[in-house]
This record gives structure tokens, C-alpha cells and sequence, in this order.
């Protein structure tokens, strides 16, 4: 498959952080035509193993397959439903904006009462066209809510629509088990497509224990330039590569082989600094029980946390590229 349009395929796919059961299953399926067998563990989280040097190192490869998205939690005397947010929400991008109720109810979001800032949550409603009877008996409280919107091509190969974070890391990870799966490679490949990181890493948490890899490479996005990030640390423009993350959560020795790697096989990249926590699920493989030597690498993302996530599909294959490169033998992992 094309990459573009397994960035596309993933993205339509709703999956709400404690609802990724439907990407799970597509993937599953993916998977299973690469002629590649995978398994859910007691918290959902997907894993797959690819046989390589059977006396060689095991490097995992992981990406987290959950979206933010909203919940019902009350319905108010005319109909409107409240609701909550799931993962971080962007409250600036919700007014207005399509919704799609229990994947079956469409509706709107509107202001509750008037304001001339953007409101809060908790003052908005959404508006699904039930009086109260009729939205009590239909729409339990505690039922999901995914941003209603297509993932669509924009101009210089950009691709826009909701959920980019994190299916563009899952479509990464992919395009390179493809090229992978029928070479000879030196390592055991193991991966994991996990749930619930929007919630706290908690797919991390419960899907790694000790000694399971002898490393991994966590695969996530990080911060797109936009208008209103000028000079911003941490911001990346679209196009410019794989961001390959530096700090104190993250292995030394393997972050710089993977920078070296990238300039050898002049893969475009960039270089992020997380001081302390980087908020992926590297910090959770990394410093579960006694740990798993880690490695991150993101894809520049503009307006994260809203249904209009855009990326650069060249920097979605710098990734896969240098995974590749580095499930190759480009990494040295340590006896």
C-alpha cells in the first residue's frame, strides 16, 4: 500500500482513547496480509513479532493507537448534551465543529450562553436535533464522541483531517514492516500498537515489561509550525524530516546512532530537546520496572488535538526511512 494511503485508511478509522478496538482490528488485518500474526493482551494493546536472527538483539517498535476525542456526561432540560473531553482537547477549535455521536448521531457544537472569549468546555453543548426524552433514552452518559471530519489532501503533499496523532506513526511504522518483513535483518522485531495514551501512557505502562527488547524506538508526533507558534522551542515546519528527540528519558548512546544514522543515509531530520518527561509513551518503556533502553522519533504535526491535524507526507517517510535503516543494522544495540 502506498503511504499516503495508509495515512488516509488509518485516520478514517474512529478510536477514542478506551475505544481503539477498531483500529486494533484493522490493523490486525493489515498485518495478517503481510503474512505477519498479532494478539491482543488483557488491556488491548496489539503486538506482533517479527522472527529475524534468532541469536541476535530485539528491538520494539511502538506506537500508540488511540485519538483524543469527547464524552457525554449530562443532558441538559432542551436536549443539548454536556460533555467532557477525552486526552487534551484544544477548546479554541470546538465551537462549530461536526461531532459524531456513538459513531452513529451527527451534531454540532454550540455556545451555551453567550461569551465574547473562546468558552469554556463546560459551556459548550452539543446540539444532536433530540428534545431531552428522546436524547435520554438514546444517548447514554459515558458515550463516546469522535470529531466529525475526512482526513483530505491539501497542496505540497500535505495531509490534513483528525487523528494524524498517532495513526501517521502507525502508517510509519508499517510502511516500514513492509519493506522489512522478507529481508534478512539482524534483529527480532517486536511491535506494539498501544492504547490509552491520551490518558496518561497507559498502554506504555501495561503493554512493556523488563527485558522484553533490548531496546525500542517510540514512534509519535511532535509540534508543527503554525502562525501562531513563531520562534516557539520545540516547533518543527512541515517537510523538514524525521524529528529525532535528545534528553535525559531517552538512551545516550542509541539517540546519537540514530542522528549519525540519519546524516550516513541523508534522511532528513531534525533534532528535539526534552528536558525531562517528553509525554510519549518513551517515558513509560523507558522506566518501566527496570527499563528498556529507548529511543524517540516524531513527525512534525500542525494543529495537534483537533480535527484538523496536518502533516507533510515526506516527513511521515523520513521515519519509516530511518527505522528501516536502523532495523537494517544501522543501530548497535549494546551486548
Amino acid at each position: 500500500m502506498e503511504l499516503k494511503e495508509r495515512i488516509l485508511a488509518c485516520a478514517t478509522v474512529c478510536g477514542v482513547s478506551s475505544k481503539e478496538q477498531s483500529v486494533a482490528h484493522k490493523l490486525m488485518e493489515e498485518l495478517s496480509a503481510m503474512g505477519i500474526s498479532s494478539y491482543f493482551d488483557a488491556s488491548g494493546n496489539l503486538h506482533s513479532e517479527i522472527l529475524g536472527n534468532p541469536q541476535g538483539k530485539t528491538i520494539l517498535l511502538e506506537a500508540h493507537m488511540d485519538q483524543i476525542g469527547l464524552m457525554v456526561s449530562g443532558i441538559d432540560e432542551n436536549g443539548f448534551l454536556k460533555f467532557v473531553g477525552v486526552g487534551g482537547i484544544d477548546e479554541r477549535m470546538l465551537c462549530g465543529l461536526e461531532v459524531l455521536v456513538d459513531g452513529r448521531y451527527s451534531g454540532v457544537i454550540v455556545p451555551a450562553k453567550k461569551e465574547e472569549k473562546v468558552p469554556k468546555i463546560e459551556d459548550l453543548r452539543m446540539d444532536v436535533g433530540l428534545s431531552f426524552e428522546e436524547a435520554k433514552a438514546q444517548i447514554p452518559i459515558g458515550t463516546t464522541v469522535t470529531m466529525r471530519a475526512c482526513p483530505k489532501l491539501l497542496l505540497g503533499d500535505k495531509i490534513s483531517g483528525p487523528a494524524m496523532d498517532n495513526r501517521a506513526g502507525i502508517a510509519a511504522v508499517l510502511d516500514c514492516v513492509e519493506r522489512i518483513k522478507d529481508k534478512k535483518i539482524p534483529y527480532g522485531i517486536k511491535l506494539l500498537f498501544s492504547v490509552g495514551e491520551e490518558l496518561g501512557l497507559q498502554g506504555g505502562y501495561s503493554g512493556t515489561e523488563p527485558k522484553m527488547a533490548d531496546g525500542a524506538i517510540v514512534i509519535d508526533v511532535t509540534h508543527g509550525a503554525t502562525p501562531d507558534a513563531k520562534d516557539e522551542v520545540g516547533v518543527f515546519p512541515l517537510g523538514c524530516g524525521a524529528v529525532i528527540c535528545r534528553g535525559p528519558n531517552l538512551h545516550y548512546s542509541y539517540t546519537k546512532q540514530l542522528i549519525a544514522l540519519a546524516k550516513e543515509k541523508q534522511i532528513p531530520y531534525e533534532i528535539e530537546v526534552a528536558a525531562g518527561h517528553s509525554g510519549t509513551t518513551a517515558w513509560a518503556i523507558q522506566t518501566v520496572g527496570t527499563g528498556i533502553p529507548t529511543m524517540l522519533v516524531s513527525i512534525p504535526l500542525r494543529y495537534m488535538h483537533s480535527n484538523l491535524e496536518t502533516l507533510a507526507l515526506k516527513d511521515v517517510q523520513a521515519v519509516s526511512d530511518l527505522l528501516y535503516e536502523a532495523l537494517m543494522g544501522g543501530i548497535a544495540l549494546a551486548e
